[in-house]
């Protein structure tokens, strides 16, 4: 039986946005398939075949391509509310907010769509995974025949404790409700709906004494719609407006109480003041978990809010963070570079990557009023050219190794005459040094075409052994099993008694016939195939070339 040693490719190479699904070696007829991210889809799902050693340097592999895009109509846009959207259609960021008048009634504002989503609009837990959930509700604050929730947004308080934050939590908690209580705010038809305390985290700290800890609350004030049987639409309208003008009673004296800081709390045996966080001419921006100055063509006239209110038809402000509607007046506006004007007729960011900006072999990242270039892996420079790795003296691992720069990348081979893993190895895998070639002797059987087939799929370059001279018929002779006969190069199958070596040059005048002469004692013209005979003391015969014989591979050494 003949046995075949194969030669490995190495490991598959790794492309963008995906992934061979092996990291193993492969050797010659393994395969690998490409697999690409989540999102992603692959432009060629046919396996690679390992066929030659220079395999990852030449093949062209597949590429992952997105396999959707974002789109701006699915967005989950609650009633009496909208999103405020940036990023591509590869990439987007959607912020729900409520029109003028409503409270958006849930901590879910922010809905991401990408790669990651699978082109899904979703939101991201606290692990960072993606997850499909419900817009919440935009609720009115104005006179409505609906229940009514007031937030007081942005009270704040600063301590230095050791106690855990959930315990610090409740503590705030309970003292806040005891101060509100104190202060006979919110008696029925008005009750405190809830206080929510959150553990913010944040540079705004870095003046406040060790262990200072930053929390804020949202006060919720609540009053319900009247029930009954003789309750009418036209009594329930006039209750609810009543209970309105109660509740904004109550919600200015809490804030005008938090402003003049005289609501202070007993935690953890020590008296801390509550303060309102954001002022005049900023919002509480819950996604940053920051005071924002209100943009251009708002304002903000009360502390502590969550949103900016929206300047009078046709009027603009000439700045940002603006506190009083007076400075919304009529002004010509241009977009800033970067930026291009809507129909509303502010200025949205222009997604600049949506055109070819970037050169070859970069990528495109927008950027609020601008764009990013940035080079792909293996290129570098304003225009992205090829890295030459060879010029680090540390890019191949031995300095049996010569460095060949590519496109993007490079290789690492052995120098002439070296071979192995580590380019320190005189023959490679399966082969011994005889004299100043490499030569592999099989252990299995084949006949002259297999033999041949054998030592090219053994070792690219390997072929038959050539015996041109007396020294290296003694050296190998040495290596052989006496009762085996071996296939050698030497044939006359193209033209009969015409000897040629498997190098294709022409046999000379040495020879081991046995004759004395230049030609075999017996030249059958069907025997056209010589084997070095081991029981006849390793001298040349003529013979049938489908007969079944041993095997040497010889592999020059370079």
């Amino acid at each position: 039986m003949l046995k075949i040693f194969p030669e490995c490719c190495g490991k598959a190479r790794f492309i963008l946005n995906g992934y061979p699904d092996t990291s193993a070696t492969l050797c010659y007829g393994d395969l690998v398939n490409y697999l690409c991210d989540r999102g992603y889809k692959s432009s060629n799902s046919t396996p690679i075949v390992c066929s030659s050693h220079y395999e990852w340097k030449y093949i062209p592999l597949p590429k992952c391509e997105p396999d959707g895009h974002c789109n701006i109509s699915d967005v989950p846009v609650p009633e009496n509310g909208f999103a405020s959207c940036s990023g591509s259609e590869l990439d987007k960021v959607c912020y729900i907010r409520c029109d003028k008048g409503y409270t958006y009634m849930s901590d879910r504002t922010v809905f991401e769509c990408g790669a990651p989503t699978r082109w899904g609009w979703k939101v991201s837990d606290k692990s960072g995974k993606y997850m499909r959930a419900d817009v919440g509700r935009c609720e009115a604050t104005g006179d409505t025949l609906a229940n009514i929730v007031m937030g007081i947004i942005g009270p704040k308080i600063t301590m230095a404790s050791l106690k855990s934050d959930e315990k610090l939590k409740q503590e705030i908690i309970s003292e806040m409700k005891r101060e509100l209580k104190k202060m006979n705010v919110c008696t029925d038809p008005c009750e405190i709906k809830d206080i929510q305390v959150k553990r913010v985290h944040g540079s705004y700290l870095r003046r406040a004494i060790s262990q200072s800890k930053l929390f804020r609350m949202i006060i919720n004030l609540y009053a319900a719609v009247p029930r009954g049987s003789l309750i009418t639409q036209q009594s329930a309208t006039l209750a609810l407006s009543k209970n309105l003008k109660h509740l904004r009673t109550q919600a200015a004296a809490i804030k005008s109480a938090i402003e003049s800081q005289t609501i202070s709390l007993q935690i953890d045996g020590v008296t801390v003041p509550v303060k309102v966080t954001c002022p005049e001419g900023t919002y509480h921006d819950v996604d940053e978990e920051k005071c924002a100055a209100c943009p251009f063509g708002q304002y903000q006239d009360e502390a502590g809010q969550l949103t900016c209110k929206q300047c009078p038809n046709d009027t603009t402000t000439d700045r940002i963070g603006v506190n009083n509607v007076s400075k919304c007046r009529n002004f010509v506006c241009d977009c800033l570079p970067g930026y291009e004007a809507n129909v509303n007729g502010t200025c949205t960011d222009v997604n600049e990557c949506l055109e070819d900006v970037c050169p070859d072999n970069a990528r495109c990242v927008n950027k609020e009023g601008s764009f990013r270039c940035e080079c792909l892996t293996g290129f570098q420079g304003g225009t992205c050219f090829d890295i030459d790795e060879c010029k680090r003296p540390d890019a191949c691992p031995s300095a049996g190794m010569q460095c060949i720069n590519t496109v993007g990348s490079y290789n690492c081979t052995c120098k002439g005459g070296l071979f192995g893993d580590n380019c320190d190895e005189d023959c490679p895998d399966k082969f011994i040094l005889i004299g100043n070639t490499c030569q592999h002797i099989s252990e299995g059987q084949g006949n002259f075409s297999e033999a041949t087939h054998a030592c090219s799929a053994i070792y690219p370059d390997a072929r038959l052994v050539d015996i041109k001279d007396k020294l290296a018929f003694k050296t190998l002779t040495n290596f052989l099993l006496k009762d085996r006969s071996y296939w050698i190069g030497l044939n006359d199958i193209s033209k009969e008694g015409d000897f040629v070596y498997s190098d294709g040059s022409n046999m000379g005048t040495y020879n081991e016939w046995g004759t004395g002469n230049t030609l075999p004692a017996s030249n059958d013209p069907n025997k056209n195939c010589v084997i070095m005979d081991g029981p006849s003391a390793f001298i040349w015969r003529v013979v049938d070339c489908s007969s079944k014989r041993y095997i040497i591979c010889e592999l020059q050494r370079v």
